[in-house]
């Protein structure tokens, strides 16, 4: 039976199977590291996705201006965003710049969760769920 979900909410979906990726394989530095740079490719564009798909709506800008203002006032998830484009567009990523791969994972629970709630909180808005 196909599931019929918004692009926001396939978004989501695809950075917990990259987050739960690296939880399975970090113990092998090159999958991990891979794994964990598409969850942040993934997980950073859900705020991209919820504008473009809501922003024609009438009241669009007052409800997403402080949302947005909220997520990136979140000292992991403005790190996170800082890390993801110094990685993807300066250098490549290795185990080293990563650290100690627990402390990675947490964040990156973190910062997945934020994204759930802010994806979660558009769709309910501007879906009418």
């Amino acid at each position: 039976m196909l599931t019929v979900r918004t692009s926001v909410q396939d978004r989501v979906l695809a950075s917990e199977f990259f987050l739960e990726t690296a939880r399975a394989r970090m113990l092998e530095p090159d999958p991990f590291r891979w794994s964990i740079e598409a969850f942040m490719v993934f997980t950073r564009s859900i705020p991209e996705l919820i504008e473009g798909e809501y922003e024609t709506r009438p009241g669009w800008r007052a409800w997403w201006e402080p949302r947005l203002e909220a997520l990136e006032a979140d000292a992991l998830w403005a790190q996170f965003y800082e890390f993801r484009n110094r990685s993807s567009h300066h250098w490549v990523l290795t185990p080293k710049d990563l650290g100690d791969p627990e402390r990675v994972l947490r964040a990156g629970r973190h910062v997945l969760e934020l994204s759930r709630d802010f994806a979660e909180a558009a769709i309910n808005q501007w879906e009418g769920h």
